[in-house]
């Protein structure tokens, strides 16, 4: 599988004219540095400011709990250096991989931000647009409920592929991957990889047109994240609305659309047309949006 991989990014960086190839960049506020100078089987959680580099993006459901998060307390002790045995499975499976294709900075929201700061929070969610949007891969752990489950569970248990996955049902993990310009999507039935020129998959079927191409294409997956939304596990309950921020900014800035409370001016007749499966919506008590847009639910 690595080496099916390997050779997709290897095509996609060097034959695909839609796709940028990956460059040494600024690096987000935090990266974990997989490659430490003293122990190979540690990992460390370092400052990005002032440094240029590739990473890898990890997007992962939390599934109610996160057994390992950098908090303040926590912040001198990753920085110093987190043990392999301490990193959760599905965390261990992220460095083998982005190790094995030759990269050496990993980003996982969950050790990458301070999650008990809320000003810390506040300024990292406005960057987790460009965090993976200029990421050269997004790992996407789609079969894991949470951190324990580990990426490569599926390796003996092929099945199905479930639209209702758990990375499916959380807005975070629908952003990060549409604002990814490479993804590698672990399954319970296979690995597959979308870039903006291509769709491959591990056992042979390949699509021609890329997951960002066409205007049409991009407002279908617009409204394909709406309607997962509603009952999407938003794991901060203020998260709600920026968990979509980025993707309307990335589709804004493809089409030119003009983006209206959680609908396009260029598509209103049919963005209006929304409505509630379960009846009336639940009114809140905080001003959520305009009533004739569905982000007032």
């Amino acid at each position: 599988t690595f080496s099916k991989i390997s050779s997709w990014l290897e095509e996609c960086c060097t034959c695909h004219l839609s796709c940028e190839r990956p460059t040494a960049i600024p690096l987000p506020s935090r990266v974990l540095d997989l490659s430490p100078p003293r122990k190979q089987r540690q990992i460390r959680l370092i400052s990005g400011e002032g440094k240029r580099g590739q990473w890898v993006a990890l997007s992962h459901a939390w599934g109610g709990f996160q057994p390992l998060r950098t908090t303040k307390e926590t912040l001198a002790v990753h920085q110093a250096g987190i043990k392999w045995s301490e990193l959760p499975p599905t965390f261990q499976d992220a460095v083998i991989i982005t190790k094995t294709l030759g990269f050496k900075y990993l980003w996982i929201d969950s050790l990458c931000i301070i999650q008990n700061s809320p000003e810390d929070w506040d300024r990292e969610a406005a960057t987790m647009a460009s965090v993976y949007g200029n990421a050269a891969i997004t790992i996407c752990a789609e079969a894991a409920a949470n951190s324990q489950c580990g990426i490569f569970k599926s390796a003996n248990n092929r099945r199905g592929i479930d639209v209702r996955l758990p990375a499916n049902n959380r807005a975070w993990v629908l952003q990060e991957s549409l604002l990814s310009p490479r993804v590698i999507i672990y399954t319970a039935d296979q690995v597959k990889w979308s870039c903006r020129t291509a769709e491959k998959f591990e056992r042979g079927r390949e699509e021609g047109e890329g997951y960002l191409l066409g205007h049409r294409k991009l407002l279908r997956c617009w409204y394909d994240i709406v309607e997962r939304y509603g009952p999407c596990n938003i794991t901060k309950a203020e998260d709600r609305l920026p968990a979509i921020a980025g993707v309307a900014k990335r589709i804004s800035a493809l089409t030119g659309f003009s983006y209206l409370a959680g609908l396009w001016l260029e598509d209103i007749v049919q963005g209006l047309c929304w409505f509630s499966e379960n009846g009336l919506p639940q009114t809140s008590s905080k001003y959520l949006g305009p009533t004739w847009s569905w982000v007032c639910m």
